[in-house]
């Protein structure tokens, strides 16, 4: 489990310049606009990156590494799933989310608005990763088809990680080494 532990440390880490960022564009924009949503929205994926980042710590560190198999196995699939959800709805949301980002780091950095100079541009990108988004999550649903097991069974891997993987696997060893 140390490398995802490490991992959702530095989850934290890298939620941090996301509230300072946000936070400066926006208290810039109390009027409205652009600024004021951009730097909104980053602000709370800097909050949501550390929340979720706390979610697994706190459910690694209410596991019970004494407690029998099945009990473990029913505390690895809460964080597996905790890990899952907060990986996607973070991750997929980059669709959309590298704009208000970007517009940030040029106020913040050049205090320049691109908004102001990209507005159509910026509409049509949101547009695109509007599309994006949804066919990323139309194809995490189709994939999901009992007709697809293999496929089901790459993605499910590719969301679920080494370490919780391996952890996965150790048990399943101790469970078949159980029943011999």
């Amino acid at each position: 489990m140390r490398p995802l532990i490490f991992g959702q440390l530095a989850q934290i880490v890298f939620g941090i310049p996301f509230v300072v960022l946000g936070a400066i564009a926006w208290t810039s924009h109390l009027g409205g606009g652009a600024l004021l949503v951009a730097g909104l929205v980053v602000h709370l994926y800097g909050i949501a990156s550390i929340i979720a980042a706390a979610l697994v710590l706190a459910a690694i560190w209410r596991m019970d590494y004494a407690a029998p198999v099945l009990a473990i196995q029913t505390q690895l699939a809460r964080l597996r799933r905790t890990y899952i959800a907060s990986s996607m709805a973070l991750g997929l949301s980059w669709w959309i989310l590298w704009i208000p980002f970007a517009l940030v780091a040029f106020y913040v950095a050049f205090h320049f608005n691109l908004y102001i100079h990209m507005r159509e541009p910026i509409w049509w990108m949101l547009a695109s990763g509007v599309a994006g988004l949804l066919l990323s999550m139309w194809f995490l649903i189709w994939s999901r088809s009992a007709t697809r097991q293999s496929l089901s069974k790459v993605v499910d891997d590719v969301a679920t990680g080494f370490s919780l993987r391996r952890a996965r696997s150790h048990l399943d060893e101790l469970t078949a080494f159980g029943c011999e």
